[in-house]
């Protein structure tokens, strides 16, 4: 049983671990200079598998969940600068996906797991550092992405057809995905940290702020 993922930092060897809670130990994976790590059931299974991002090589390893433990499946380069964050989503045409953030745009990758996945470029503002998806894999959702550079929350339909921005305080860098209601709509947090400061946006039952 996997419990967490924790990325070890940027030096030239880091990797991704797996925290097993029956022996409180690490399982070491080879993912140089991981960013950012997260969590999504993309082949169906009902075990959560994993994505790593490599923001210095501009890479994305799948760590796909099997018989209760993890194996790296592959690595994608992605033809983007500077990527840092990833999320685990549905298309409109019902694939399960995952979209990076990059400086400028955001990389769609259809069917993560064929042997030819499918890969789209969406364009976006400069210097995102993360992006959330409002639902889980099971349904189609929207993207939400930050921009540090325009201090804006950017949102984008299931169509991924346009960017509706929204302010926010100067340095924002993450954003949770968390139901604050509770009402069954996720909700969005976002923490600024040049100015120290959470924005919440509430869903209005329509996958928008």
């Amino acid at each position: 049983m996997v419990d967490a993922f924790v990325s070890a930092g940027l030096a030239e060897e880091a990797t991704a671990g797996i925290l097993d809670g029956a022996t409180s130990a690490f399982e070491a994976l080879p993912a140089a200079h991981v960013s950012d790590v997260r969590v999504g059931d993309m082949d169906a299974d009902g075990d959560p598998d994993a994505l790593a991002v490599s923001t210095t090589h501009s890479t994305l390893q799948i760590l796909r969940n099997e018989n209760g433990g993890l194996e790296v499946l592959h690595a994608l380069t992605l033809d983007c600068k500077s990527p840092r964050a990833a999320t685990v989503f549905r298309t409109v045409e019902g694939s399960t996906s995952f979209a990076v953030a990059c400086d400028g745009a955001v990389v769609i990758v259809e069917r993560p797991l064929s042997t030819a996945p499918g890969v789209a470029i969406v364009d976006a503002p400069a210097r995102l550092y993360d992006i959330a998806s409002l639902a889980d894999s099971s349904v189609p959702a929207g993207l939400s992405v930050v921009s540090i550079e325009s201090h804006e929350l950017l949102v984008a339909p299931p169509s991924l057809e346009g960017w509706t921005p929204y302010g926010l305080a100067r340095g924002p860098v993450a954003i949770a995905v968390v139901d604050v209601q509770p009402d069954n709509y996720p909700d969005l947090i976002v923490l600024s940290l040049e100015q120290r400061r959470l924005s919440l946006f509430v869903n209005q039952r329509g996958n928008a702020p």
